[in-house]
């Protein structure tokens, strides 16, 4: 029986690769990069096929290797046939542990010399089922033309991030990302000019992405403190592509992932912020938010959730849970309301407590003191009537020399001729301090009076 092979021929393809493998952890070369994206791009083209050949002549031209030593590359591809490949499974959870490629066979007596490579089948699901938007895709001429391994690892990173724009990544991330090994690049002024300064200048000249970023420090007011996270912003890079700033630290960019989202998911399981990313790019943030919502409910409720981004998917595609987010919304929003509400109503009833009663005193008196002197001397001879027959009230009107005290008479009087309610008087002396208020459902609100 014969073996069917796959050969690619053309230059200018699509490469598709599901997004995981962006921040998947294996160990590589430059050159065993670069066979990696093609072999992704072969499985792609032809998926059902076991073996693929790689004409080692074609494949220098195609990439523009540095070197004409066809043994050295037959030697680095073999090797990875032993080189293991760790990636995350963000829906389901676990990781993938296989080797990059399941054989590679050398055939050198051939006029043009190859390499048959069959990939691991656990890894070939990865180039070539894409489903629910994780996944990108890219023209395999921007990494062909690259020359640092870091710079094709950061394109691959980005370049799946590129829908959102922007992502945070800290420090010691980016060094798996980017495949720096511990031994490589200590100091972070080293790492920073190979590896991230340099990747800015390749990919803005050769590729169809560039970024720009900011650093965030430990200590946000400390330019010697060690650097926590590095912020990229990703632009296309056309004519319209803006002119790079010029990296520098931050207190912080305001650039941040979507907290409420990843705060909603990791009530339940951590889960990966770029498959949060692609949920939003899918169907609206809005709706992934209706969703999680109904997924922290679930969860608050007993009910396992077996894993959060298959459920997610599920939910949205049966339009579960629409609007939940946007009355939780409101009902945050009344409840916020109704907060500022007592707030504002215990403020003015401090106010009130300070003041009202030095008002309303001033008020009754006035009152008093500005009535009709018929209806003064009523009232008088009414109060002595009343002192003899209470003796006890005397000390309300008169000195203890046996005085009548004309103010607090006034006062007496002024409640009696007093037509005004406490909650009026209340609105009067605020709006004498110039503040006007009202009372509603039995609170006190500010008004806005309209200038």
């Amino acid at each position: 029986m014969t073996k069917e092979i796959a050969v690619l021929e053309d230059d200018t393809s699509l490469v598709y690769l599901r997004n995981p493998i962006a921040v998947a952890k294996y160990k590589l070369s430059q050159i065993q990069q670069k066979v990696f994206i093609e072999i992704a791009l072969m499985a792609k083209k032809s998926p059902e096929t076991v073996y693929y050949k790689l004409y080692i002549r074609d494949f220098q031209k195609k990439t523009d290797s540095t070197t004409n030593d066809t043994t050295a590359i037959k030697l680095q591809i073999k090797e990875m046939a032993h080189i293991p490949i760790y990636i995350e499974k963000t829906k389901t959870g676990g990781v993938v542990d296989a080797t990059i490629f399941a054989s590679v066979e050398r055939f050198e007596d051939s006029p043009r010399e190859y390499v048959e490579i069959e990939i691991s089948q656990k890894v070939k699901p990865y180039f070539i089922e894409f489903a629910d938007g994780e996944y990108f895709k890219y023209e395999i001429k921007n990494t062909r033309k690259l020359k640092s391994v870091y710079s094709i690892r950061l394109y691959l990173f980005l370049k799946s991030w590129k829908r959102v724009g922007k992502i945070i990544v800290s420090y010691q991330e980016l060094r798996n990302i980017a495949d720096v090994s511990d031994s490589e690049y200590k100091l972070f002024g080293d790492f920073h000019k190979r590896v991230i300064k340099a990747a800015v200048d390749e990919l803005k000249e050769k590729t169809d992405l560039s970024f720009d970023y900011t650093l965030e420090r430990q200590r946000k007011k400390s330019q010697n403190s060690p650097v926590k996270n590095i912020h990229f912003k990703i632009h296309d890079n056309g004519l319209d592509t803006p002119e790079l700033e010029q990296p520098q630290d931050i207190t912080p960019l305001a650039i941040e992932p979507d907290s409420e989202l990843v705060s909603l998911a990791n009530k339940i399981e951590p889960v990966s912020e770029l498959d949060l990313a692609n949920l939003v790019d899918l169907y609206s943030r809005d709706r992934v938010v209706d969703v999680l919502i109904l997924a922290n409910e679930e969860h608050s409720r007993g009910n396992k959730i077996r894993s959060l981004i298959p459920y997610l998917h599920n939910a949205l595609k049966n339009k579960s849970a629409v609007g939940r987010g946007k009355k939780q919304q409101q009902a945050k929003a009344k409840q916020s309301q109704d907060k500022q509400q007592l707030r504002t109503h215990k403020e003015i009833e401090a106010q009130l407590s300070n003041g009202l009663g030095e008002f309303k005193s001033k008020y009754l008196l006035q009152l008093g003191t500005e009535a009709p002197q018929p209806v003064k001397d009523a009232f008088w001879a009414k109060l002595q009537e009343e002192v003899t027959a209470s003796p006890g009230l005397k000390k309300l009107y008169f000195d203890k020399k046996g005085n009548p005290m004309p103010d607090q008479i006034r006062i007496a009087l002024g409640m009696e001729l007093n037509t005004r309610s406490d909650q009026q008087l209340s609105i009067d002396y605020m709006q004498a301090l110039g503040k006007p208020i009202q009372q509603t459902n039995g609170h006190w609100a500010y008004v806005t009076v309209e200038k």
